[in-house]
């Protein structure tokens, strides 16, 4: 294997010698005397585990910290599993059923927000199509951004007591950054980044015919590129880039338009214009090389926005361009979509949902390709349920269950929140069978929920998650309260001396 201690005394001591404890056995080693990743044997043999133990650092010091720069080993990819419990019950006769989600840990960076000054930001887009609400506008701080703790996917360890034919059924939820295949438009469109991955300033929005919409580039990109294909050759000598007012970009003055064998770099005009030598082609690219300064967080911060592109309109393509819409379909076909890898046979997918379920970041069915679809048989004993994702969708949700089942999978309730405080917290959520209301935060029993006045039955997911069970039925406000709280403020001045440890709580996604 491949090993580097960091060296910076910033972050700890200089490791001195260490140990590495395989299946095998353990053997020490010194560390090279050079900077950098170096290598050291294991014992031979097969392994399932690799353990790097410090037995000293520099001046023989028995405190402080120590830290790993670099741990690869060759021709082996590393991936963090969870492992589900395998708490059964000794005497179960019914077959089992799993189920596993990544949980709601992802957060946009774009959110939809009332319009307050309707001559700022035009109503919709051309021809009464709009991918926003009727009245609402797009605002995006790339700070309010949050990757969940699986960006590639479920990854589960588990058990299976007894060997049987099981039903797998997968969701998928947009993959940040990933690619977007929208069908039946006719001028596709791509970009090289987008700010913080958020879909609802991808590159289509640069032709969906909603000026309100905007490709925004990424704040690390210092070659933003917006691409745009369609069929046949059209002769092209101009185009015209509107610019974004809401969400917040700036707009190119000077970019250069790539061509198949041309590359030529022209100003951006007052009015937005870009004119070039005529060409005929099937594709171009613009690259941002200069643009106007403005400021995208009006707080103070002084954060400048980066390059954005409301509308590209291109006359010679104006029978091409055509409105895009919620309902427009995102469509990854068959083997293009997640892989899932399960019991030494890897099973390619397909997706396909609305734009509107894109952009707000809802589950949506994954299928299974193949003549067998979803059913497979799954031997006993220990299995591994890894996903990877596709260009534009990671899978959110897996369920697990006996084919001989009929009742249908759980679906999702939706769930607002309207107020939460760190020990009051009020949430609305929607009609539906039988659900848990889950809090991705420590279980504690100090926590209470009610439904309209009744209280909720508490329970646990994944061992540790806070959850309640939410009748069937038609919803309504959930308020979650931490009752211990209240106690501890009513307590009097002259006992304020007493006081509690405070449990760490993730702020609710969203």
């Amino acid at each position: 294997m491949r090993l580097a201690f960091v060296s910076d005394l910033a972050v700890g001591w200089p490791v001195q010698r260490f140990r590495l404890t395989t299946d095998r056995g353990s053997v020490d080693h010194e560390v090279a005397p050079t900077l950098g990743g170096h290598s050291y044997y294991t014992l031979p043999g097969p392994t399932s585990r690799i353990r790097v133990t410090v037995l000293s650092v520099a001046g023989g010091r028995l405190d402080g910290a120590v830290g790993i720069e670099e741990l690869s080993i060759p021709d082996t990819e590393p991936r963090r599993a969870l492992r589900a419990p395998a708490d059964l019950p000794d005497d179960l006769s019914t077959p089992v059923s799993w189920a596993f989600s990544r949980g709601p840990a992802d957060r946009p960076a774009c959110y939809p927000a009332q319009q307050t000054s309707p001559e700022s930001v035009p109503a919709g887009g051309s021809g009464g199509a709009a991918t926003r609400p009727d009245g609402t506008v797009i605002r995006c701080d790339r700070f309010l951004a949050r990757v969940g703790e699986e960006p590639l996917g479920l990854d589960r360890l588990f058990r299976n007591p007894a060997a049987g034919t099981y039903r797998l059924e997968l969701s998928a939820v947009p993959r940040p950054g990933g690619e977007l295949t929208l069908s039946g438009t006719k001028v596709r469109a791509a970009s090289s980044s987008r700010l913080s991955g958020d879909p609802a300033v991808a590159a289509y929005a640069a032709t969906d015919g909603d000026p309100g919409t905007a490709w925004l580039a990424g704040t690390g990109d210092l070659r933003p590129t917006l691409t745009l294909r369609w069929s046949g050759e059209r002769r092209i000598d101009r185009l015209r880039l509107r610019g974004s007012e809401l969400p917040i970009g700036s707009l190119p003055r000077q970019v250069e338009i790539h061509t198949p064998g041309r590359e030529v770099r022209v100003p951006v005009e007052a009015d937005g214009t870009v004119r070039f030598p005529a060409v005929r082609t099937d594709r171009l690219e613009i690259v941002v090389r200069e643009t106007e300064h403005r400021l995208a967080d009006l707080r103070g911060n002084g954060w400048p926005a980066t390059a954005g592109i409301a509308e590209v309109e291109i006359p010679a393509l104006a029978s091409l361009l055509s409105p895009v819409d919620t309902e427009t379909r995102v469509v990854e076909r068959c083997g293009d979509g997640p892989t899932v890898e399960l019991a030494g046979f890897r099973y390619d997918t397909s997706v396909s949902a609305s734009l509107a379920d894109v952009l707000a970041g809802r589950p949506v069915p994954v299928d299974i390709c193949g003549e067998d679809g979803a059913v497979l048989d799954l031997p006993a004993g220990g299995q591994r349920l890894a996903t990877t994702p596709s260009a534009g969708f990671v899978v959110q949700d897996a369920t697990l269950r006996p084919d001989s089942d009929a009742r249908p999978a759980p679906r999702h309730r939706e769930v607002t929140v309207l107020d939460w405080a760190a020990t009051d917290r009020t949430v609305r959520v929607a009609a539906g069978e039988q659900a848990l209301l889950v809090v991705p935060e420590n279980a504690n029993a100090g926590w209470t929920a009610t439904l309209d006045g009744e209280t909720l039955a508490s329970s646990r997911v994944d061992g540790w998650q806070q959850a309640w069970v939410l009748p069937a039925g038609a919803g309504g406000e959930v308020r979650l309260v931490f009752a211990p709280d209240r106690a501890y403020r009513g307590v009097p001045r002259c006992r304020a001396g007493t006081r509690r440890t405070p449990s760490r709580r993730r702020l609710p996604p969203g």
